[in-house]
């Protein structure tokens, strides 16, 4: 039996399990993006520039992860801006 045979041969099968985990990451964080958009966009916290179904677009066009964290950056990171009339000190 030819050990290299054998494992090549399990490559297609493992790179198609392997995308398929892929994609199914990336409509779970589509699903996250927009649900939390739009729970953003009810509680007028509003997100930023665009709306809910244009942020998950942008997730997946961009791939998933590099979406995602451009969203979390914009309105959950110690980075974003936040406006002088919502600072309470």
């Amino acid at each position: 039996m030819n050990l290299s045979n054998s494992l090549f041969s399990s490559l297609p099968f493992l790179a198609y399990v392997f995308m398929a985990l892929y994609a199914l990451v990336v409509v779970i964080l589509i699903a996250a993006v927009i649900n939390d958009a739009q729970n953003r966009k009810l509680t007028n916290r509003g997100t930023f520039l665009v709306g809910p179904f244009v942020w998950g677009m942008i997730i997946l066009l961009t791939g998933g992860f590099t979406g995602a964290l451009a969203y979390w950056l914009i309105h959950y990171s110690s980075m974003r801006y936040v406006s002088s009339k919502s600072d309470p000190a």
